[in-house]
């Protein structure tokens, strides 16, 4: 089964989340913080992308983005991560579980800040939903063409 694209809204904040392989602990130290955050806030700057927040966790990091084009949120989070795993001598795929998920969250709540709506964004971001009042959403419905309004659940009838 073929994995949905991304949805990526310029100029809209991005909750991104990405999570290190189980056992893996993604910081050691102060210095491995300060480093992720000289990476992320270069390749940042380098394709676009507005860092709103970091927040490092040991085994996860979570941002929130704003990217200026499609393409800037997954060039400028996938080098950070590749250059990353290289400073820890460790291939991508041997930190990284997986790829990293994201969502679109509206305005109103980007500026609430993460600690306030972290339950909701998390369920979105693994969903690849965005997340906002049902404006918003029929904004990002009509960018791009696709449908988020839950559906109901099970097979289709047979009728």
């Amino acid at each position: 089964m073929a994995r949905q694209a991304r949805i990526i809204i310029p100029g809209c904040a991005h909750y991104v989340i990405h999570r290190a392989r189980p056992g893996v602990p993604l910081f050691r130290n102060e210095r491995d913080h300060a480093r992720y955050r000289a990476l992320l806030t270069e390749e940042a700057a380098m394709h676009a992308v507005a860092v709103n927040t970091a927040s490092l966790g040991p085994d996860h990091v979570e941002l929130l983005l704003t990217p200026q084009t499609r393409e800037s949120l997954s060039r400028a989070v996938g080098e950070t991560h590749r250059l990353y795993a290289r400073h820890r001598d460790l291939g991508a795929g041997a930190l990284w579980a997986g790829r990293f998920q994201s969502c679109p969250v509206a305005p109103a709540l980007a500026s609430a800040g993460l600690a306030d709506i972290r339950p909701v964004l998390l369920a979105a971001a693994s969903r690849g939903r965005p997340v906002g009042d049902p404006a918003f959403i029929a904004r990002v419905e009509s960018e791009t063409g696709r449908n988020f309004t839950p559906r109901r659940r099970g097979r289709k009838p047979k009728w």
